[in-house]
This record gives C-alpha cells, sequence and structure tokens, in this order.
C-alpha cells in the first residue's frame, strides 16, 4: 500500500511539473476565477455558447444548435456568395499584395516601406480567409446579430493600415468627425443653445455592408489626383475583392463578400468613414453656406451615428432628403428627433437656458460589471480600472450636477455587482475633485502687479469663472457672429501671473547703470 501511495504521489508530482514547464513555454495564463471556470465547463457540458453583446459589455447565452443556422442566413444574403474553397488563391494573394507594396515604396520615395508593409504576409498562418464572429444586439427593440470579420493575422494588414493612412489624409478638414464621444461633448458643450433647436439623431443602415468594391474605391479616393489615386484605387479593388469568410459553425464552407469593407478588418472604419464623405458629407455639411441655409448649427457623426443640432426643423429635413439622395448605396433613415432632450452614443444631451448639458448615459441594457478583485490581472490594472471609469464618468459630464448624478448611478452598479470596498471609497474621494478641464482650452495669461489687497480676491473671480459653464457661454455670444462661428471659438482658461508692482530700489539702480552705459557706448562711437 505504501509503494503504491508513493508511486501514485510521483507520478502526480511529474504531472505537475511537466505542466508548470509547459504553461512557462508557453507562457500562456488565464484571468478566469474558478466560479468563471466552473461556468464555462457548465455550459460546454449544456451545449450552450456565450456570444458578446454588441455595446453593452455583457453575453447573450444561445444554445449551440442554433448557430449554424443564424450564420447561414448572415451569409446566404445579398451581401455574401458562397464560392469554391479552391477560388482561394493565398500564393497568388501573396504575390500580387508584394507588387503592390513595391510601387507604394516607390511612390512615397521610401524603401524602407516595402518591408513594412510586406511584414503582414510573413507569418505562416497569415492569411485573407476571415473567421465569421456574431455580436449580439440586445440593445434594439428586435434582437439581431453584427457580422465581424475578424482575421489573425490578416494578410493584408500592412495595405490596410497605408490604405486608412491615405483616407484619413481627405477627412483630416472635418472636425465634425468625431473620435469618440469625449471628443463629441466638448464639442457641444461650446454651443449656446437656443429655444428654436431641435435634435436630430440619424443612422446609416449597414453602414460596414453598403457599396460594390468599384463604388468605395472611387468614391473613397475621390479627394485624390494623378498617380496617388490610381494607385489608392489599385490598392482598395484589391483589398476589397479579397475578402473572404468562413465560420466554425459551417465547416468546410467559404463565402466571398460582394459589398461593403469588412467590419473588423484594419481599414474597414477610414474606408467607409472617407466613401461617405466625399459621396455626401463633402457637398452639404462640409461647406458653411449649406449649413446656415439649412439651419444645422451643428452636425457630428461617429461612424454610421449622426447627431445634428437644428434652428430650424423643416430645413433641415430638406438637407436630410437630399444627403438620402447623394448617399446612393449607403442608406440613410431618422431614428429619433427632440426638443429638449437625447441620448447620443455613451452621453443625454439635454438643453438648459442657454446651454447644453452632458450627462453621461448608459444603456439600459449594459451590465457594467466590475473586475473581480481575485483576477490575476497585475496590480496596477486593478489599482488604475476604477480611477479611469471615474474620471471617464467626469469627462463626460459638463455640470458639477450633471457629474455627481453620473458618479451615483456608477456607485450604484458596483454595489449592486459587490465592488470591493477600496473600489466604493474612490467615490467618496472624488467628491472633493475640480470639474476637469478640455485639453483643447487656450489659456489667456493677465500678467497683474502684484499686491496683498487683490491677490485672494481676483484669484477666487477668476476660478469661479473657469468653473461657471453659464459665464463660459457668453464668452460665445460675445466673441462668435454666428453659430457656426462658435463650433470653432474656445472660450479660454484665464491664467494670473503676478509680478511685481513697484520695482526695489536694486532694480531702479540697476536700470540707470543700463541706460547711462548705453548713453556712454553712444557717445564713444560718435
Amino acid at each position: 500500500a505504501l509503494q503504491a501511495w508513493l508511486a501514485s504521489f510521483r507520478k502526480n508530482m511529474m504531472s505537475a511539473v511537466a505542466k508548470s514547464i509547459g504553461n512557462r513555454r508557453q507562457k500562456a495564463y488565464t484571468n478566469r476565477i474558478p466560479l468563471i471556470r466552473w461556468a464555462c465547463t457548465l455550459m460546454d457540458q449544456q451545449r450552450l455558447v456565450a456570444i458578446p453583446t454588441d455595446k453593452d459589455g455583457g453575453y447573450a447565452v444561445l444554445e449551440a444548435a442554433h448557430l449554424p443556422s443564424i450564420c447561414n442566413g448572415i451569409l446566404s444574403s445579398d451581401v455574401y456568395e458562397e464560392i469554391s474553397p479552391l477560388e482561394v488563391r493565398p500564393d497568388l494573394s501573396r504575390r500580387y499584395a508584394r507588387r503592390l507594396a513595391s510601387k507604394i515604396a516607390d511612390f512615397e520615395g521610401k524603401p524602407a516601406f516595402n518591408g513594412a508593409i510586406c511584414k503582414s504576409m510573413v507569418p505562416a498562418g497569415a492569411t485573407a480567409v476571415a473567421r465569421l464572429q456574431l455580436t449580439c444586439k440586445t440593445h434594439k427593440p428586435v434582437v439581431s446579430f453584427r457580422a465581424i470579420h475578424a482575421s489573425v493575422p490578416y494578410l493584408h494588414a500592412g495595405l490596410g493600415c497605408w490604405l486608412a493612412q491615405q483616407c484619413l489624409l481627405q477627412t483630416a478638414c472635418a472636425s465634425f468627425l468625431v473620435r469618440d464621444c469625449q471628443d463629441f461633448v466638448k464639442q457641444i458643450s461650446r454651443i449656446p443653445a437656443k429655444l428654436q433647436h431641435t435634435f436630430f439623431k440619424l443612422d446609416i443602415e449597414v453602414f460596414f455592408l453598403s457599396g460594390t468594391a468599384d463604388e468605395l474605391a472611387n468614391d473613397s479616393t475621390a479627394d485624390l489626383e494623378g498617380q496617388h489615386r490610381q494607385l489608392t484605387q489599385e490598392v482598395s479593388n484589391f483589398i476589397l475583392d479579397e475578402q473572404y469568410v468562413t465560420s466554425q459553425w459551417l465547416p468546410n464552407r467559404v463565402f466571398k463578400c460582394k459589398l461593403g469593407t469588412g467590419m473588423g478588418l484594419v481599414h474597414s472604419g477610414e474606408m467607409a468613414d472617407t466613401a461617405y464623405f466625399n459621396r455626401v458629407e463633402k457637398k452639404t455639411v462640409l461647406l458653411p453656406s449649406v449649413r446656415h441655409e439649412f439651419g444645422v448649427d451643428g452636425y457630428w457623426r461617429f461612424k454610421d451615428d449622426i447627431f445634428i443640432l437644428s434652428s430650424d426643423a423643416q430645413k433641415t429635413t430638406v438637407l436630410i432628403w437630399q444627403m438620402k439622395a447623394l448617399g446612393k448605396y449607403f442608406r440613410l433613415k431618422i431614428e429619433e428627433w427632440a426638443r429638449e432632450s437625447t441620448r447620443y452614443l455613451e452621453v443625454r444631451v439635454t438643453k438648459q437656458h442657454d446651454i447644453f448639458v452632458c450627462q453621461q448615459e448608459c444603456k439600459a441594457t449594459s451590465l457594467g460589471i466590475p473586475l473581480e478583485a481575485s483576477s490575476c490581472h497585475p496590480r496596477h490594472v486593478h489599482l488604475s480600472w476604477p480611477k479611469a471609469a471615474i474620471g471617464r464618468t467626469k469627462v463626460l459630464s459638463t455640470t458639477r450636477a450633471a457629474r455627481r448624478l453620473s458618479l451615483e448611478v456608477l456607485e450604484r452598479r458596483f454595489l449592486r455587482h459587490m465592488a470591493p470596498k477600496p473600489v466604493l471609497d474612490l467615490f467618496k474621494q472624488s467628491e472633493s475633485t475640480r470639474l476637469p478641464k478640455h485639453a483643447s482650452e487656450q489659456t489667456m495669461w493677465l500678467s497683474l502687479g502684484f499686491h496683498p489687497v487683490w491677490d485672494k480676491a481676483l484669484s477666487d473671480v477668476v476660478k469661479k469663472l473657469n468653473n461657471n459653464v453659464i459665464q463660459r457661454s457668453l464668452w460665445h455670444r460675445a466673441f462668435s457672429e454666428d453659430a457656426n462661428a462658435a463650433t470653432v471659438c474656445d472660450a479660454p482658461c484665464i491664467r494670473i501671473s503676478w509680478c511685481n508692482m513697484l520695482p526695489t530700489s536694486a532694480a531702479i539702480i540697476r536700470q540707470i547703470e543700463a541706460k547711462a552705459c548705453k548713453r556712454m557706448i553712444h557717445v564713444f562711437n560718435a
């Protein structure tokens, strides 16, 4: 019995050592806590699959038996067509891609571009056949699925990066193409509110799956000229024609994407943005005369979500119909219009007196589960993510009242999910912090002579003025001729630079000596 126990003990120890050595070589570790691992095991046993939700940060649980029919329904649409796996020729694709990389290096005059672009073709597993990934749109009234083309490593990532840069060059002049929600909040908070203002929310349906390869290549290069446009069109046509998709739920079947830029690929967002910008926005909302004619005081777009601030709803509706006609293969629809308040991206925009107040508002379906304290993430991640979440809430809220309400909602969500006490203590610390200032604010320096009588008084006045949103909106009224100018007019952040009010005796003597020296040099030269 003792020998059997020792043999079993030795076997278990050797197994543990071999597993440890294997993990060290692979450098693969999991951050899953035991409860989550157990849940995944139960899901595997019950043939359940967790699908990420589209914009809520959660998961939708589906039976694995339903996924083949869901994927088949998506890939059987007009966007895709099934082809034979033999039609995919990676060797020919690599050869032609290397030829395009050489052309780009010659055009840019930088030989290093050739190697940088071809770097994505080096890995053995690099392919142009993307794996279809699904996200569940639980925030929609009718639950549906979004198709994402995921390919890691992507064979044409180098060409896609260069193509994305060419698209960004064309849209650099469009400040209304917001990078994120924070950029939108920063821009709309500069505009003074009017009683007749109306909010319009528009949506571009199937934004990333619209337009043929030729249409997208022409529209996304419309602002380029000569050889530059010809080369960019050639790269665009090649990449768009090399869109292949497969699914793990439909084995041994390959589909070719006929429409769109392929959501999830490196060039997809910029190319779709540029195509819509050149086809629609460049001819309408980019022109100040058109905005003034149709009563558009503000226009912003983040990918397929559009927000219009209108001072004349009837005229703006006419402009929207013109944009629909210009869009051609981009299908534009009005989702919502409101007078007082509406939701856009992650914030709710509300008219209050003569300003627009933004307050962070999460979707009703958003879970907001905090990071588990027992997770194996590095220590700095556990220390930094709560501060980042609180800081983001502050940045997206433009008044103290809005910030306080947003923080209360965030704290309640953390309490509901049993966040650890150090995380909850951060909310108490944040109550005394000041409202954050935007990085783009201009600074106006006031050089004043120092005197103890007005030192504290002036400092308090300037501090209140900088933190008062209503007073800052008066700056726009005073210095902006119209609403369009208000979008580029930036209220400055005032700072005081104190200097000595009266010069000391030593300073006066130095000035006299300097003047006397200059006079002596002048007489000597004469």
